[in-house]
């Protein structure tokens, strides 16, 4: 049995958030604790127990990667 929905619910995956409670997780409760992506972490839900629509985040600056290419090498297959 389902009982807990862990994913970002906000932007691009609004939508899949929204299939997901409206087929298999129906009343399951949806629960985002935090935003990433593959660079590193993005943001931080600091109340995630307010059920607020959308989920708010807060932003952590300091704890992306960000990986810089010189535009010389942007042709070559492993820059």
């Amino acid at each position: 049995e389902l009982r807990l929905l862990l994913c970002v619910n906000t932007g691009a995956f609004a939508l899949y958030a929204q299939r997901m409670e409206g087929s298999f997780a129906k009343g399951v409760p949806n629960y985002s604790p935090i935003y990433g992506a593959t660079e590193g972490l993005i943001a931080v839900n600091l109340h995630p127990r307010q059920n607020t629509n959308p989920t708010l985040y807060t932003l952590v600056p300091r704890a992306m990667v960000y990986e810089f290419i010189k535009i010389s090498d942007m042709h070559l297959e492993q820059p």
